[in-house]
């Protein structure tokens, strides 16, 4: 499970905000949302290191390729569930008649949905399982 949280919204150049991120048992504090022409990716916390004279920025937590595209997805899902993001406008062709678009039927509280309108639901438990979580 994987929850958005804290979000603060800063518009800065590529930057949307800033964010935590709870995975499990685990707080990520210090997450930056950014914004991109393929849409919005995340960077995770990172630190300056001053090495063999140098100062670079590392990753504080590596993950891999895949594992970074499944906390984008959700973490970004549970944003827009939250209405800290909006979904983008799904491009579509004019047809000149207005009484032809088709209304959408309001979205159930336990859907979760990425950006693209893939539907994540399978990956939030159903129902209110938080008594269940030991932790």
């Amino acid at each position: 499970m994987i929850h958005a949280l804290n979000f603060k919204e800063y518009r800065k150049g590529s930057m949307v905000g800033f964010l935590d991120l709870r995975i499990g048992i685990v707080l990520i504090k210090g997450c930056r949302l950014m914004e991109s022409g393929n849409g919005y990716w995340l960077a995770l916390p990172s630190r300056q290191v001053e090495k063999d004279g140098e100062t670079k920025w590392t990753d504080i937590i590596e993950v891999t390729k895949s594992e970074a595209e499944h906390v984008r997805k959700m973490a970004i899902a549970d944003l827009e569930a939250q209405g800290c993001l909006e979904r983008p406008a799904k491009q579509s062709r004019p047809t000149g008649n207005d009484d032809s678009r088709q209304r959408r039927a309001p979205r159930q509280q336990n859907q979760h949905f990425t950006p693209e309108g893939e539907d994540l639901s399978e990956y939030y438990p159903q129902g209110d399982d938080d008594e269940d979580n030991p932790f």
